[in-house]
């Protein structure tokens, strides 16, 4: 796992040195990432089963009863290519692939890729070259400062969209391909996280492979060992700020700590909306706070902040 990770870290920190394909490094090192989550939960899950007593009962005992039959390069190969991070001797198969609905996620995840490609080619690099332009004429000013203001606000809405699209194109179209073509019956990918009247919420629904992945394979192994919930739900999005700034910080070949910063500031929001959830019983304001810091505000406020370190470093 260790050797996995290193070779593919190293390689695109080295080859982005003299330039690189952005998207091709993004991509490469989101296959290097899940696949190190893949085989930390195979090692950790046969090991449960190892250690499975002969009391277990109803699903736990199914499972035991198939290692080690399960150890093989076949059912490894496919955990390693279907749509999930969490690993078990065998899941729920569909009956047969579904062409016709196979074709229409295809179209789909086609026409989000177009659409993503046309938002930030029309809307998203115009304004921040148009910002950064600015910022090289005027310099850093305190009026230049008072009209960024404006700016991220204008950025929020395509940022938005931009979001919404490859959400859609990735969760719904994409992992969908996957798991029909390999016959995959788990498709619950995400839930409803738009509705989220919090921020912890939204972090329990937007990304279902990855969640599940944090609780078995982090957060019960915690708790197990005698630290405390809070402990460990802090311990688990702590992992979570790290592994985001790993994975922008690599393939754009730059170390700045904004997407580990942000991370770590939602901690205060997790608090302001699930109080305002719980004790004032206002899902919609709370949905409202959930909307504003995290899609109008953070979000085109990282995206501006990486786009123009990753520019000074090109010109450099």
């Amino acid at each position: 796992i260790c050797f996995w990770f290193t070779i593919a870290t190293c390689l695109l920190w080295e080859g982005g040195k003299g330039g690189g394909n952005i998207l091709l490094n993004v991509n490469l090192h989101m296959l290097s990432v899940i696949g190190v989550l893949k085989l930390i939960s195979y090692a950790h899950t046969n090991a449960d089963l190892r250690r499975g007593g002969p009391n277990a009962t109803g699903p736990a005992k199914a499972m035991i009863e198939q290692y080690p039959g399960n150890i093989t390069l076949g059912n490894m190969a496919y955990f390693m290519l279907v749509p999930t991070l969490c690993y078990q001797p065998s899941y729920p198969r569909s009956k047969k692939i579904r062409k016709h609905w196979l074709l229409r996620r295809l179209a789909e995840f086609l026409i989000c890729c177009a659409v993503l490609m046309f938002l930030v080619e029309q809307y998203v690099e115009p304004t921040i070259s148009n910002t950064l332009d600015m910022a090289g004429s005027r310099g850093f000013s305190m009026k230049f400062l008072m009209s960024m203001g404006p700016r991220i606000l204008k950025l929020s809405i395509p940022t938005l969209y931009c979001w919404l699209v490859l959400f859609y194109g990735f969760f719904h179209a994409w992992l969908n391909i996957l798991a029909e073509l390999l016959q995959f019956g788990d498709r619950e990918f995400y839930k409803d996280w738009w509705n989220a009247p919090s921020i912890a919420q939204y972090w329990r629904t937007w990304n279902i492979p990855v969640h599940t992945w944090a609780v078995r394979h982090l957060y019960v192994p915690l708790v197990n060992r005698g630290v405390s919930k809070q402990g460990a739900l802090m311990l688990v999005f702590l992992f979570s700020a790290i592994l985001h700034e790993v994975i922008i910080s690599v393939p754009l070949h730059m170390f700045r700590l904004y997407a580990f910063s942000g991370m770590l500031l939602q901690a205060p929001l997790i608090v302001i909306t699930d109080f305002i959830h719980k004790r004032l019983r206002r899902e919609d304001i709370s949905n409202m706070f959930f909307w504003f810091f995290f899609c109008f505000l953070g979000q085109p406020l990282g995206l501006f902040l990486y786009w123009q370190d990753y520019l000074n470093a090109s010109k450099s």
